[in-house]
């Protein structure tokens, strides 16, 4: 699969997906994934994301109640499952494509650490993309992710959060107690004790 860079040209999806995960934190089990499908002269793509397998977010179908008609859909083809028996294509409908998400992650991956977190990207973000991706940053260390964990976020976003600060946690027990302490007193953090 191809992304649309900035400059104008097609790029490997899989260059792409390396860089975004250079800055996702190691530690955390969360994978992007995204598969175009052809359809008539464009593309329609199905992108997700998963923490410890688990699809935390699923673009579009978590959004297609928010997903509008780039123009007025014909009374019996408001449906996307009726769609075959029209002319329309998914490119027609609706307002997003492999390089509307692409170029979010393009972004994001050259926007610099020290203005991450306050960042409004040109690019519209109307599915929470750039949040998710800055939850993930291991450029974002635990005093703000904090912060950001104290804003209104999404379901995703605080898995990811939640995820990240419990391993922060465990690591730092491990090293004031030593291993064998944190391994005794694991049940008892993962219960939800603060240490």
């Amino acid at each position: 699969m191809k992304y649309q860079h900035t400059s104008g040209n097609q790029r490997p999806w899989s260059k792409l997906q390396k860089q975004i995960y250079n800055l996702i934190d190691p530690n955390i089990n969360l994978q992007i994934h995204c598969v175009a499908y052809p359809i008539g002269k464009n593309n329609a793509a199905r992108w997700w994301i998963t923490l410890d397998k688990e699809i935390i977010w699923d673009f579009p179908k978590d959004f297609l109640s928010e997903l509008e008609p780039v123009f007025p859909v014909p009374a019996p083809f408001t449906d996307p499952s009726e769609w075959s028996k029209s002319r329309l294509t998914v490119g027609d409908c609706y307002p997003y494509s492999v390089p509307h998400i692409s170029g979010l992650i393009r972004t994001y991956i050259d926007t610099p650490k020290d203005i991450l977190l306050e960042r409004k990207f040109k690019i519209k973000d109307d599915y929470g993309l750039a949040n998710i991706l800055k939850a993930a940053d291991r450029r974002i260390g635990r005093e703000k992710l904090k912060i950001f964990r104290d804003r209104k976020n999404s379901e995703a976003v605080q898995k990811i959060i939640d995820k990240r600060l419990a391993i922060i946690r465990d690591e730092a027990l491990r090293r004031r107690c030593g291993r064998n302490a944190a391994v005794a007193v694991g049940g008892i953090l993962n219960d939800g004790e603060e240490t």
